[in-house]
């Protein structure tokens, strides 16, 4: 028992030594023989391969270079990587179990002048199979990110048109907010939907991952409307600053450099205020980007904004007074609400025309609530933004109508009336009285952003059934 204790004392000691003790770096050139080894004897290696390098003799590493004003010399540096952490938990501080240094490579340079400088990281260790040693070993080495000089192919003015151009081409599906590019890439546009105006497009983030891939950031700034489908009137729309920020991978192919990818947000910029311009401006997916990108353009909101429908509303409601109150001449008020060129238009005025001339004949009022006449009508609909030109909805009015009873103080006169207007003798018994609600439903359609009528239902029209 006593010389297994010794023992492990023994191996705890060494193993507590070799953690003290550094042993001496590798050397500047024995790390160099190694890159040039990997990147200048194999013409598959990533460099030949990514870079399109043929003739690998005209590379250049570098132990020495110069960056911004100062001489940088190659030398190794020793660090403790994780699993020391693992390794020795209570010890601090960790014992330095790797090793690094880098070089710069430089690529020959193309026939524009660009060339590339690319780190390269060599990494050795001391760790074997979970022990330090005293010794150092190759571990890995790999290419950094390079850094393009020279000719600069691909510049921001550049990458900001193929930005633009992706735009433009954009095929934008309304309904699901999504656009899709010429090359089959789709992306979220709900942010972009809400700008009636481009201001300017910037560059926020460019990142060279190889020297045929980018990822760029954009940042775009414009201005568009917070609630323009949800305000119950023209007086409430909001309009402020947007921010949007689009990410992009640009990819070199043979026809030139593409985006490959593509992920759009929108940023709230708070500070809102009330519409006060006359004018309406389109949407990037109603005008196009030409026609938003620093520039606007006149444009009528969508007939299924909710002012829109409200407008709608307190105008059919305001006819069917109208209409009621003198069916013969004010019989245009129906002009607006149908298309002229439907053949059936004429046919379904003169019906809601003989309608109300009916009613009238049969002594049926809208009921007089004290607010008015435009309280006893109900209005509502079956109106969406999926709700496509040339495709029918539905439009519905539910009018209380009443007439007045026999049982009041005006009743002599009412029951000569009623009765030269010939209401029978049953309903005269009963007082006459009425209190009912009449639903006019239309099928309607949309043509150029306007909402028209175009069938009453007339089976919903004789449920409502008058006794006289």
């Amino acid at each position: 028992m006593l010389n297994r204790t010794y023992l492990l004392l023994v191996l705890l000691n060494v193993f507590n030594v070799n953690a003290q003790n550094l042993p001496p770096l590798p050397t500047v050139d024995e790390a160099f023989n190694q890159v040039k080894n990997v990147y200048l004897k194999d013409k598959n290696s990533s460099l030949a391969v990514d870079f399109g390098i043929s003739d690998l003799s005209q590379v250049k590493i570098l132990k020495s270079w110069e960056s911004e004003g100062q001489t940088i010399d190659a030398s190794f540096s020793a660090y403790s990587s994780d699993f020391m952490y693992d390794l020795f938990p209570f010890k601090n501080p960790k014992p330095k179990d790797r090793c690094h240094i880098y070089f710069l490579l430089e690529t020959p340079k193309e026939s524009n002048g660009t060339y590339y400088q690319i780190p390269i990281e060599v990494v050795y260790t001391r760790l074997k199979n979970d022990a330090l040693t005293n010794s150092w070993e190759f571990f890995w080495n790999k290419l950094g990110y390079p850094t393009e000089l020279g000719g600069n192919e691909f510049t921001a003015e550049k990458k900001i048109n193929l930005l633009v151009n992706s735009f433009r081409s954009m095929k934008i599906d309304k309904l699901s907010q999504q656009g899709t590019i010429n090359n089959g890439v789709t992306t979220d546009i709900s942010a972009l939907m809400n700008l009636y105006t481009i201001k300017k497009i910037e560059i926020g983030y460019d990142f060279r991952k190889s020297v045929n891939e980018y990822e760029v950031n954009f940042d775009i700034e414009g201005e568009g409307y917070y609630n323009l489908l949800s305000a119950k009137s023209e007086n409430e729309i909001q309009i402020g600053l947007r921010r949007i920020s689009v990410a992009t991978k640009m990819t070199k192919q043979a026809s030139g450099w593409e985006i490959t990818y593509m992920m759009i947000r929108g940023e709230y910029s708070g500070n809102d205020q009330l519409k006060v311009e006359e004018n309406f401006w389109g949407h990037f997916h109603e005008v196009g980007f030409d026609a938003i990108f620093q520039t606007k353009a006149a444009y009528n909101p969508p007939y299924y904004a909710e002012f829109n429908l409200r407008n709608f509303e307190k105008d059919i409601k305001n006819a069917v007074v109208s209409l009621y109150s003198d069916s013969l001449s004010n019989a245009n008020v129906l002009d607006q609400f149908f298309d002229e060129n439907e053949a059936n238009s004429k046919e379904e005025k003169k019906y809601l025309v003989d309608l109300f001339n009916n009613l009238k004949s049969k002594f049926v009022e809208i009921y007089p609530y004290s607010e008015g006449l435009l309280k006893a009508i109900v209005f509502s609909h079956k109106i969406t933004e999926s709700f496509e030109e040339n495709k029918f909805g539905i439009v519905s009015l539910d009018i209380r109508l009443y007439r007045k009873s026999l049982y009041n103080d005006s009743a002599k006169q009412l029951k000569k009336m009623y009765k030269d207007g010939g209401m029978s003798e049953e309903i005269l018994k009963q007082g006459g009285e009425l209190d009912i609600q009449l639903k006019l439903e239309f099928s309607c359609h949309v043509v150029n952003n306007y909402l028209y009528l175009t069938k009453v239902n007339k089976a919903k029209v004789d449920e409502c059934k008058i006794p006289f």
